[in-house]
């Protein structure tokens, strides 16, 4: 997606979030340039994610290009 400007971003809450090879979460918030997800029910995990590395949003999820181990820098 690289072309974000006419994307209904609220559209993304409540989605599953995922990664190449990762779960992140469920969206939580958009904000101007980030979609913040958070996963886990006990060890929460919340993920602050530039809008510039999803790859492509559906009806269920949006998938961000990135790996579990690149993930870990939006990790907050």
């Amino acid at each position: 997606m690289s072309n974000h400007v006419n994307v209904n971003w609220h559209e993304a809450l409540k989605k599953r979030a995922r990664g190449i090879d990762a779960d992140l979460g469920k969206v939580e918030e958009v904000d101007t340039n980030h979609i913040i997800t958070r996963k886990g029910l006990v060890w929460k995990h919340k993920f602050y994610l530039p809008k510039k590395i999803v790859e492509k949003m559906d009806e269920n999820r949006i998938l961000f290009n990135v790996t579990e181990d690149e993930a870990e820098i939006y990790k907050f």
